[in-house]
């Protein structure tokens, strides 16, 4: 955790103009830049004779930095500490948009779409275990792993299962595919659902199709997401909510209040809530269809997508800034500045109550939103979109070519929904 020691002493002489700095890091060899400019100094340091006044200070360890703005007074000592994460291992990637999921035995699989689905899997020391090509049409549409071990690749034209060895089980290709697609989800049954233009499909673990359904005139704008029971949830592009059971049957129909026209993402409360963030607005829905709360932001911004903290609260980013939302009636509780924002950020909330933020690189905030640390990637190249806490206080993430295993000191949190898609596999299933 960093910490600020501010130690208010008079230097010799003190009605200098000055101040100074002991910058000290763990581990220390990192690089001091002090109001943008590269000061030629490593940590641990001292800066001396600092003039008093606002400067930005930021330190840089491959491949972390911290910064913070800095109001020195005269005669000041400012002691800082800053407590870097180690990277377990990294390895090389494609420099594509990344997709990220970890199988049940510690297997971490990298996909990126580089005019085919490159599909990387790696063992949980960083050896690359193999490397498959896979044609799944025009991009990505998101990756998911089975509890059979399968992994999912779903394109705009295109299911994909790989097996744990790399080999193609087999393919779901029907005779046209629309031109818009969603990521996967996964039952408790092994059935995969997603999106299709309008409407909704459910494939078994052997590919076979099991049934489709329409989503009315809109098209399916998220995901979907399971709920504890097996209702299946999707976010459609006229602001509608759908519920679906096992069946393919519709339960019920929740039409938000006002346009807001977007993709969503969806995120499912400890309580059973379903949380929508769409544009400009977070919608929270009760189990039987009801509408429970709405909030909102700044109209037209790019909305990240939902996680749950474990006291229930809705964490999202939007634009530069991450807002948290109480659970009960969906009041702000906080809302801060974040770095490295993208167009589809994502939270990732950790046991001791830290949060990870995925954008142009990973962005660390403590349980007070202290910035720890930020992992930066080229934003101009590729960026991380995803990242997945494990059990076993390992963070990975990826982007510009490289996927890190960081250790974090911190697990998942134990909440209903910690991070992006709900578990390191992205099955989109509460449990």
């Amino acid at each position: 955790m960093r910490r600020l020691l501010l130690v208010a002493v008079l230097l010799a002489g003190g009605c200098r103009n000055v101040a100074q700095l002991q910058l000290n890091t763990d581990p220390d060899g990192a690089q001091v830049w002090f109001d943008q400019d590269s000061t030629g100094l490593l940590t641990d340091c001292l800066i001396p004779d600092v003039y008093s006044g606002v400067h930005y200070l930021e330190l840089r360890l491959d491949p972390f930095g911290w910064g913070e703005v800095l109001t020195l007074g005269r005669g000041e000592t400012r002691t800082i500490d800053v407590d870097f994460p180690e990277v377990e291992w990294s390895a090389s990637v494609a420099r594509a948009r990344n997709a990220m999921a970890v199988g049940h035995d510690g297997t971490v699989y990298s996909a990126q779409f580089d005019g085919a689905v490159v599909l990387s899997a790696f063992d949980p020391t960083g050896g690359l275990e193999w490397s498959s090509n896979h044609q799944t049409g025009y991009g990505l549409a998101g990756m998911a792993v089975g509890d059979n071990g399968s992994v999912y690749l779903l394109g705009n034209e295109k299911l994909v299962a790989v097996g744990a060895d790399g080999i193609v089980d087999w393919e779901y290709d029907p005779s046209s595919w629309p031109s818009y697609v969603t990521g996967p989800a996964i039952g408790d049954d092994g059935t995969i659902y997603f999106g299709l233009d309008q409407g909704l499909y459910a494939v078994t673990d052997s590919g076979r199709h099991r049934w489709s359904v329409s989503a009315g005139a809109g098209y399916v704008g998220s995901a979907p997401a399971i709920g504890a029971d097996g209702t299946i949830y999707v976010w459609t592009l006229q602001d509608r909510l759908l519920a679906f059971n096992r069946e393919g049957t519709g339960l019920w129909s929740y039409q938000a209040p006002a346009y807001y026209g977007a993709p969503g993402g969806l995120a499912i409360g400890p309580d059973g809530t379903i949380y929508v963030v769409s544009q400009c607005v977070v919608l929270a829905v009760n189990p039987d269809g009801t509408g429970k709360w709405q909030a909102g932001h700044e109209r037209w911004t790019i909305s990240g997508l939902p996680a749950v903290g474990t006291d229930g609260a809705v964490y999202v980013q939007v634009g530069e800034t991450l807002y948290v939302y109480a659970a009960a009636d969906g009041h702000l509780v906080r809302s801060q500045p974040v770095k490295l924002t993208c167009s589809a950020p994502v939270p990732a909330l950790g046991r001791d109550g830290s949060c990870f933020i995925s954008g142009y690189g990973l962005d660390a905030l403590a349980p007070d939103g202290v910035e720890l640390w930020w992992l930066q990637h080229d934003r101009y190249s590729s960026y991380a979109w995803s990242e997945v806490l494990l059990t076993d206080s390992l963070l990975y993430t990826a982007g510009d070519g490289r996927v890190f295993a960081v250790k974090t000191g911190t697990g998942p949190a134990a909440s209903s929904w910690p991070m992006y898609r709900h578990d390191p596999q992205r099955t989109g299933r509460a449990r």
